[in-house]
């Protein structure tokens, strides 16, 4: 993650300055300025999609990462989302990115690491609104209590469960539903050698294959950023048979020559109003 970069080239120089608290936060105050503006100047010279990433669909009491959205709040977005937009499945959006065919009023509903809540709260929302959506998952765990370090950090009753096997396998059979990898253990990419990062990508792939009985078209890096994986990561992932691969770097989708960084939104716990804001929606009505 950047948060991973920045402590380890300029943490120790920027604390023996005595301003590293103050360089982190104006960091990430400049990254989403620009993020904004990219999207702004995107929403007015091109035709663009915004690309949603969720984690969990649930309410905790406690949130520390902030990866849930709650169910009320789920269904507000899809309510508002439908009005203004047309939802289409993640894989027909991004055939229409690569082949310059985007409209621009679509977009599409991703989910990232395979979590329960996916099946017991986010599915019957999507069938409720005839929605589709893609869950890439992390194949590692599944079935186990979440052991990530970030679930780690969750209160024992608020930690979530990873997906089963028979529940990944109904989820590849719903006709609204798409599986996407999102590697083994969800490691940053960039800091592994090569033959690594090719076991952590090719093992998520198989072992879905495996379970869905279907190929496995579509891959997320895990965490997502500029910094979580490069050239060599890119290369795996298109010589081991996937079409398309996407980022977690806030942007607008558009038109594009490259079909491994195509860019999605991280969205928590906000209101319609806010997500409209978030994704430059010219809004119709909430």
């Amino acid at each position: 993650m950047i948060k991973d970069f920045l402590k380890k080239y300029f943490k120790r120089p920027l604390q023996a300055l005595g301003f590293y608290k103050q360089a982190h936060h104006l960091f990430f105050l400049l990254l989403e300025l620009k993020v904004n503006v990219t999207n702004l100047l995107s929403k007015k010279f091109y035709r663009t999609a915004p690309i949603l990433l969720y984690h969990r669909i649930a309410t905790p009491t406690q949130d520390p990462l902030m990866l849930c959205v709650s169910p009320e709040h789920f269904e507000r977005h899809l309510v508002f989302l439908k009005k203004n937009y047309d939802i289409i499945s993640l894989r027909e959006l991004s055939q229409r990115l690569a082949n310059g065919k985007i409209k621009g009023n679509e977009m599409a509903i991703t989910f990232d690491d395979g979590y329960q809540d996916n099946l017991t709260k986010a599915l019957p929302l999507l069938e409720k609104y005839n929605l589709p959506a893609t869950i890439f998952i992390t194949t590692g765990h599944i079935g186990e209590k979440a052991n990530f370090d970030w679930d780690k950090k969750y209160p024992e009753d608020d930690r979530a469960f990873f997906l089963t096997e028979e529940e990944i396998r109904t989820l590849a059979k719903h006709p609204l539903i798409d599986i996407g990898a999102h590697t083994e253990t969800h490691p940053n990419l960039a800091n592994l050698k090569q033959e690594e990062q090719k076991k952590e990508i090719l093992n998520s792939k198989n072992k879905l294959e495996e379970i869905t009985g279907k190929e496995i078209k579509t891959f997320a890096y895990p965490f997502g950023g500029t910094y979580d994986f490069n050239k060599t990561t890119k290369g795996i992932v298109k010589e081991s048979g996937f079409d398309f691969a996407y980022t977690n770097t806030g942007f607008l989708a558009t038109k594009t020559r490259d079909n491994f960084i195509i860019p999605r939104i991280n969205i928590r716990e906000i209101s319609p109003q806010e997500l409209a804001q978030k994704i430059v929606c010219q809004i119709k009505n909430f």
